[in-house]
Order: C-alpha cells, then sequence, then structure tokens
C-alpha cells in the first residue's frame, strides 16, 4: 500500500507504506561433474517450499509477486 503524503521542497514524494513481510527461500543444485568427459550437469530447484513472497515496489504499483517452485537444469562442458 502506498501513500502520497506530500511534496517536499526538492519535488520528491514522501511517502509511507506497509512493511514487506520477511521471508526465507530453501533453494537446491545437485551437481553431477564429468558424467561424459569433461561433462557437468546441474539440476535445480529454486523456492523448494513454493513460499509466496513479495519484493517491493519502488512507485505508486504494487509489490512485485515473485515465482513460486522453479526447476532448471543446465550442461556445462
Amino acid at each position: 500500500m502506498f501513500f502520497k503524503l506530500g511534496e517536499n521542497h526538492s519535488n520528491m514524494r514522501i511517502a509511507i507504506r506497509e512493511k514487506v513481510p520477511g521471508y526465507t527461500l530453501v533453494n537446491t543444485i545437485f551437481l553431477v561433474e564429468d558424467l561424459i568427459e569433461n561433462m557437468d550437469i546441474r539440476f535445480g530447484v529454486n523456492n523448494v517450499f513454493d513460499k509466496k513472497y513479495y519484493l517491493p515496489s519502488t512507485g505508486d504499483s504494487a509489490d512485485y509477486l515473485r515465482p513460486g517452485r522453479t526447476y532448471y537444469v543446465s550442461v556445462g562442458y
């Protein structure tokens, strides 16, 4: 929630807003090294417990809902 109270002398807005609640995330990475010569494979899960959390906005817009549980795979050599 964002409230405009007024303008200060440098024309910058003064705002009061509710705090964004704190949160804890658990991310995991599984790494397999040298599966094939010099090839690594990574599998990861971000936000393992699918926590709903927000990042604060910097303007009049609503806070930013962050992604829930996501998976990824990467291959490197």
